[in-house]
């Protein structure tokens, strides 16, 4: 196998812890990281993370560490590229190197591990080789400076690390710290747990469809991711993703959430900071916790850093929960509370009813008896411990029992121990009836039972009947089914031919059912018949019946049954059917014989000839003249005696010849001079010529063909009629619109329509022999263009400009009826009322005077002949009396000189 350039060749094979980011104090926001293009080790904000950057480190054994060092002694390995080292180059520049197999370059690749040196929870890193040289980072680089007492260089050389969670396909887990955890039942965990994000893997079975990477079964399904207000689910196997149980569409930006599917995983960050990397094939995830708003926050869950135990004692080394446990214990007397349990992970049963607690205070729990007097927060009690406690809002019933009960059931307590509240009624007796109830002072009383109305039950097989009955330990009856066999049938059948009488039951039914079944030592005894002696005897049972009766049965046949020729048939001796093998024959039937396979030549003919003994007859062909003159000869062929036939009978044979003719298609033959006519779709003939020619290679004239588009000569206003005779080729072009030439372009006019030009009207007419155009003159009435401008009028052109008219105005001078309603003061008219009105056109002029050597003006107006005095009543709604309005309205209107 060829080698890769990175990933292959491990030399370290203690991977060490880890993998973790390097979180400088001084610059809180930014990590050591390496560019995978130039191999350097550079600052780099975490917000800002991209595909050329490797941020996640191994701390491993040291490449070179001797045993002088008290101190740990590390190397720096890239946890993205295995093998890969930080490493002082030249300049004490800082890279990426792959391992080499020299105690140089290891020693170079090696650092003092300082934890707490300066700050504590953060670490220093002192060169191996050069004592008193620490890693440094600014923004502007990752350097080595020597150590200056300075307070920013104590700040620049201290590093937080920060880690990763991850889950493999085989379930187990790196947390945060290295610690390698398993899971092996099905279940939610939580991975992280924030102040305010939780973080949980939902384990299940694995569909038949996964394949898991261990042995459990078991599958990585879903993550849920839960924030104070928010909830995500996402889950892997069906690639469906929800957010606050609505289905959400990827990519998701929204609500601090950013979610992601680039087909081989889902890449994403948390509100808190969290940034997940889960594969879909496999359900490798990995959790990477480390932004700047977050580092001081403590996380929780399977992930979790745990502090280190070490017992040295053999029985807590091999007994984990039992290690765990003792060092909890005593951290409960400091009132530290580890709350390291898990229903998964060495979990603490509890009696029924009650739960478990990881640190309650270790006083007297609340009962019953104490509930009154009982101090919630006991300052006595000087430590906590873990427990099984009442839920919220439940006390014990007695300090030695385990039943977590109400207040209200503190009032009695029965025969058996058990809380009963006041006002509770219950039955003290296992077999009896022996009712009691608990007053509210705590007396136990003895009582009758109240038994109410029983509901009847449905009775479903037949012959069963309701009835009531009390039960051990019940006091009220209650109604069951159960079968009355008085209320069953009783007819019962009557058993022949050696049955017998059975009774059954069935699941529908209670009652009885009788069935006849055979009973061999209930049949009559026979004698047996007397056989052929081509037959022998034996028992058998006849149709329905139980018993045996003996029967003559036929011997198997001996004489074999005669094969047949071809043409005969078998048949049986009908005076043998009544014996066990009758006799069999074969009879000649020549339809049955197979068709002659002798083919005779020209002249001759099959002849049947009969053999004694054989049914079917031999044949052979003797002579016969007729058949050989028998020929029917195709178009353009003629017939002619064959002088070349050999026959030994003497016959003649004639044979079809190609005639001196032309073949039009195979059907139709032309002699020489000879046209013929095809008419074709779309207009075109056919025209083919028999030519006096004579073609050598077929020896028969020369046929010439030719196609004619007889529309092709129409024009656009034509359309082309097909010749009536069938020995024209084409007809001719009909007329069906008119051609009409109007400043220079040709316009057509279908026929039935008109049309005027230059004062001339035309129209297009259908005719027998098509259309036809017919022009005539427009003529117009006599028209006095002056008169009419002198009376006012507009000259107006119609018959398309070739005649004028006079248009006058249509509103001359004239009296008008106008409706009105007439208003006085308060008073008015009921209704509207005509009043007479002069409105209309009058003429007016400005003619040039010669003695006032200027314009004068004439107006006319239209206005009153005479006037007449009208009177009209108008009705006051002040008073509610009527008055009369006079007023004067023209009688007649007229122009008149203003």
């Amino acid at each position: 196998m060829p080698k890769t350039a990175f990933d292959c060749e491990y030399y370290n094979r203690d991977l060490g812890e880890g993998p973790f980011m390097l979180i400088n104090y001084l610059c809180n926001d930014t990590v050591i990281a390496n560019n995978k293009i130039t191999g350097d080790i550079v600052p780099f904000q975490i917000n800002n993370a991209g595909q050329d950057m490797l941020m996640n480190f191994m701390i491993a054994p040291g490449l070179y560490n001797t045993k002088q060092s008290k101190l740990p002694v590390v190397s720096l390995e890239s946890a993205d590229r295995p093998n890969y080292f930080i490493h002082i180059g030249e300049n004490d520049n800082l890279r990426l190197e792959q391992w080499k197999d020299n105690q140089h370059f290891q020693k170079d690749a090696s650092f003092i591990h300082h934890q707490s040196n300066w700050i504590p929870g953060y670490s220093t890193f002192e060169l191996y080789s050069r004592k008193g040289f620490f890693i440094t980072l600014t923004p502007s680089a990752v350097k080595v400076a020597q150590y200056d007492y300075s307070e920013s260089f104590k700040l620049s050389s201290s590093f937080g690390i920060e880690g990763r969670c991850s889950m493999f396909s085989d379930l187990h887990i790196i947390t945060f710290d290295g610690n390698d955890v398993g899971i092996y039942d099905a279940a939610a965990y939580v991975l992280t747990l924030l102040p305010r994000e939780t973080i949980v893997a939902h384990i299940e079975q694995c569909p038949t469809r996964e394949v898991p990477g261990g042995n459990s079964g078991l599958c990585f399904k879903k993550l849920n991711i839960t924030s104070r207000n928010h909830k995500i689910l996402i889950d892997r196997l069906e690639r469906l993703t929800t957010v606050n149980s609505r289905p959400a569409r990827l990519p998701f930006t929204k609500l601090g959430f950013h979610i992601q599917d680039t087909g081989a995983m889902y890449l994403i960050t948390t509100p808190a900071g969290v940034t997940i990397q889960w594969y879909r094939s496999t359900g490798i995830i990995v959790l990477e916790f480390g932004l700047p708003s977050n580092r001081t926050m403590g996380t929780k869950g399977l992930c979790e850093i745990f502090c280190e135990l070490w017992i040295r004692d053999f029985h807590y080394v091999t007994h984990q929960c039992d290690a765990l446990a003792l060092y909890a214990a005593a951290c409960d007397k400091y009132n530290v509370c580890i709350p390291w349990r898990t229903p998964e992970f060495c979990p603490l049963s509890c009696p029924i009813g009650m739960e478990y607690q990881p640190c309650v205070p270790a006083c007297e729990s609340k009962t019953c008896q104490n509930k009154d007097f009982y101090l919630e927060h006991d300052s006595t009690c000087s430590f906590i411990s873990e427990s099984c406690v009442c839920p919220r809002g439940t006390l014990l019933h007695q300090p030695d029992s385990n039943y977590c009960v109400t207040e209200e059931q503190c009032a009695c307590t029965d025969n058996e121990g058990l809380p009963r509240a006041a006002g509770e009624t219950w039955n003290g007796s296992h077999k009896g009836c022996c009712m009691y109830k608990c007053l509210e002072n705590g007396t136990i009383i003895a009582m009758e039972p109240e038994c109410g109305q029983v509901s009847a039950p449905i009775c479903e097989r037949e012959g069963e009947i309701i009835i009531d009955v009390i039960e051990e330990g019940a006091c009220c009856p209650k109604k069951i089914c159960e079968c009355n066999l008085t209320i069953c049938g009783t007819d019962v059948v009557t058993c022949e031919n050696g049955d017998k009488l059975v009774i059954g039951y069935s699941g529908v039914s209670c009652c009885p059912e009788y069935r006849c079944e055979c009973d061999p030592l209930a049949c009559p005894t026979s004698s047996p018949p007397v056989c052929r002696e081509d037959q022998f005897l034996v028992e058998v049972r006849k149709d329905d019946s139980c018993c045996f009766s003996f029967q003559c049965v036929c011997e198997s046949c001996i004489d074999p049954i005669p094969v047949c020729n071809d043409g005969d048939i078998l048949v049986v001796d009908l005076n043998t059917t009544d014996r066990c093998c009758p006799l069999y024959h074969c009879v000649c039937d020549e339809n049955l014989c197979p068709p002659p396979d002798e083919a005779c030549t020209a002249g001759t003919k099959l002849v049947k000839k009969s053999t004694s003994g054989v049914c079917c007859p031999d044949w052979q062909c003797d002579c016969n003249c007729e058949n050989s003159t028998n020929t029917s000869c195709k178009v353009g062929e003629v017939l002619t005696e064959d002088l070349d036939f050999p026959n030994i009978c003497g016959c003649t044979r004639s044979i079809c010849k190609k005639a001196d003719v032309c073949l039009f298609e195979g059907v139709t033959a032309l002699k020489p001079g000879q046209s013929l006519f095809q008419h074709l779709e779309g207009d075109r003939c056919y025209i083919a010529n028999c030519l006096q020619n004579t073609n050598p290679a077929i020896e028969s004239p020369l046929m010439e063909v030719s196609i004619v588009n007889c529309s092709a000569k129409c024009e656009a206003h034509q359309v082309y009629v097909p010749s009536s005779d069938p020995h024209v080729c084409c007809g001719n072009c009909k007329n069906i619109s008119c051609t009409f030439e109007d400043d220079g372009s040709i316009v057509l006019y279908n026929a039935g329509t008109s049309w005027v030009a230059k004062c001339i009207r035309y129209e297009c007419l259908e005719t027998t022999v098509g259309v036809a155009m017919l022009g005539s003159g427009v003529i117009c009435p006599p028209f006095n263009e002056t008169e009419c401008i002198q009376k006012g009028g507009v000259v107006k052109l119609y018959m398309d400009g070739c005649c004028k008219t006079c248009k006058e105005d249509t509103r001359p001078c004239r009296k008008m009826d106008v409706k009105m309603i007439i208003r006085k003061d308060d008073c008015r008219t009921t209704g509207t009322v005509i009043v007479a009105s002069c409105d209309g056109k009058c003429p007016s002029a400005m003619i040039f005077n010669t003695n006032i050597n200027s314009y004068a003006r004439f107006c006319k107006c239209c206005r009153e002949v005479e006037l007449t005095a009208q009177t009209v009543p108008l009705f006051c709604a002040g008073n509610a009396t009527w008055i009369d309005f006079s007023f004067q309205e023209p009688t007649d209107c007229s122009c008149q000189w203003n």
